[in-house]
This record gives C-alpha cells, structure tokens and sequence, in this order.
C-alpha cells in the first residue's frame, strides 16, 4: 500500500477492497499474500476459527486484460471476479488467496476465467 494511486477501503460488513492500480496479476497476489501474512503474525484471538483461534484473511484477487481496442466493463465485473474468487478461497479452507482474470476478446466478449488458486500457507 506504498503507492498513493492505491486505496483500501471497506466493503460490505467484513469485506475490504484493495485497488492496485497498473499492477501485475503476480504483484496482486503479491500483496494478497502478504497481508495473509500479516495478519496472522498480529495474533488476534479469534475463538470462532477453528484450528487457528486466531483472526486470519482470505482474498480474492481480480485482474484484467484486454486486447488493444477493447474495454472490460469496470468496476462491475472486476468486483464480480473479485467476489467469485474470495468466495474459492473461502471453500478451500480460509487463510488462502484465489485469483480471477477478465479477458476481453474483440468477437467474443467480457468472459472471467479463475485463473489459480494457491493456499497463504501463512502462520
């Protein structure tokens, strides 16, 4: 969060967004991966987490990419592959990272294809 184009902001009762503008899809995980990590090493008790007892954080990481001459319909489906990719995290068992990337094809359209998801294997 050491850019000053990048904003944290919340989102909904639990949720954060995290805007990393002219980011890479690896330096997004990046940063996902880095504050898994980071939280846990805060150690706030959570007696609700089974397993850890302690608060940890799943993410959902959401790029684009477009060919020249065409546009992705923004924020809405970026936000749209960004909750679909929390919500794999989630099932996966928590404390992971998930990511999405939008492609936009001049004759095919907007499509999100989840693109990975790796475990924070964090704490």
């Amino acid at each position: 969060m050491k850019r000053p184009d990048n904003v944290v902001a919340r989102f909904g009762g639990e949720e954060l967004a995290v805007l990393l503008p002219d980011t890479s899809a690896a330096g997004a995980e990046k940063v996902a991966h880095s504050l898994c990590a980071r939280i846990v090493d805060l150690g706030i008790p959570h007696s609700g987490n089974d397993g850890r007892g302690i608060v940890t954080m799943s993410g959902g990481v959401s790029t684009a990419a477009a060919n020249s001459g065409c546009c992705i319909r923004m924020p809405s489906g970026l936000l749209r592959a960004a909750d679909v990719a929390l919500y794999r995290a989630k099932s996966l068992g928590r404390n992971q990272v998930a990511s999405s990337t939008l492609l936009k094809m001049p004759a095919e359209g907007m499509r999100g294809a989840l693109t990975g998801t790796r475990p924070a294997n964090h704490g």
